[in-house]
């Protein structure tokens, strides 16, 4: 009895023992589960897919919660998930897995940021890739001279979205021919003059529509 009701009071659900599981909302659900899990002070918890059944704003405040509750609790968990998003917010170590194998793991910023092989980097996140070739710490593209530590000969540099930035102007050398607006950001795809793609993600401004050519400038390359 007693753990029972430090585990609801740890979820944020105390003196619900007498609830029944239709009184109770989707997040709460979740909450009593994770109750549940915690309450043998388990070694490991594994979470497999545990918010595929919430809708997305539900799904982002329970992980906010969940992961609140599972640091508290000092508990190690495996959080198993297909989304990408999920998995660089709760873990503090990944592991990408394709065909059954571990191909790379770290933590978020790692892998997000030095991507073993192009395959992780676009599961990750989207990414566009540009051929190069480095000299002397520098590397050469048909989209700048970056800097290329420890690298020589032909290269590949990727490019995130957030590395590139746009300024609205009829002079520019890149034409918007599409656009993902999400309100707190936005995804532009762009054509550069010299005949190569990018995205490019900013906050909601500038104001774009498609046919707006714009200035670009990349702020960083891996």
């Amino acid at each position: 009895e007693r753990r029972i009701g430090t585990v609801l009071e740890m979820v944020g659900l105390p003196g619900s023992q007498s609830r029944m599981p239709h009184e109770l909302s989707g997040g709460e659900q979740q909450r009593i589960a994770l109750a549940r899990a915690l309450a043998p002070s388990p070694d490991v918890i594994l979470l497999d897919e545990p918010f595929s059944n919430l809708d997305a704003p539900q799904r982002d405040r329970v992980r906010r919660e969940v992961r609140a509750i599972l640091v508290e609790a000092r508990a190690t968990a495996v959080f198993v998930t297909h989304d990408q998003e999920e998995a660089l917010a709760m873990s503090d170590s990944v592991a990408v897995m394709r065909a059954g194998r571990v191909v790379q793991q770290g933590t978020p910023t790692d892998l997000y940021l030095e991507p073993a092989d192009p395959w992780v980097a676009r599961f990750l996140g989207e990414a566009e890739f540009v051929a190069g070739t480095a000299v002397q710490g520098t590397v050469e593209t048909p989209l700048g001279r970056f800097e290329a530590q420890g690298r020589s000969g032909a290269v590949e540099v990727m490019v995130r979205p957030e590395a590139v930035r746009m300024v609205l102007g009829s002079g520019g050398t890149a034409l918007v021919v599409a656009k993902e607006f999400f309100g707190h950001d936005q995804l532009v795809t762009l054509h550069l003059d010299g005949g190569h793609r990018l995205l490019s993600r900013t906050g909601p401004l500038p104001r774009l529509d498609i046919g707006d050519r714009v200035h670009v400038e990349i702020t960083d390359v891996v």
